[in-house]
C-alpha cells in the first residue's frame, strides 16, 4: 500500500530557501515514509496524560 504525503504550499516555499542537498535529504525521507510509514526502529509516540 502506498500512502499519499501532502506538503503545504507554505512548507514548499520554505523548502526553496534550503540548500539542494538538504532539500533532497528531506524529500527522500518523506518518500520513504510514503512507502514504509513505520520503518524498523521507529517509536510510536504517545500522548501524555494531562491534568
Amino acid at each position: 500500500m502506498i500512502y499519499e504525503v501532502r506538503i503545504a504550499k507554505r512548507t514548499n516555499k520554505e523548502f526553496l530557501e534550503l540548500s539542494d542537498e538538504v532539500t533532497q535529504r528531506i524529500f527522500k525521507a518523506i518518500y520513504n515514509l510514503s512507502t514504509e510509514p513505520r520503518p524498523n526502529g521507529c517509536i510510536k509516540l504517545k500522548v501524555a496524560d494531562s491534568e
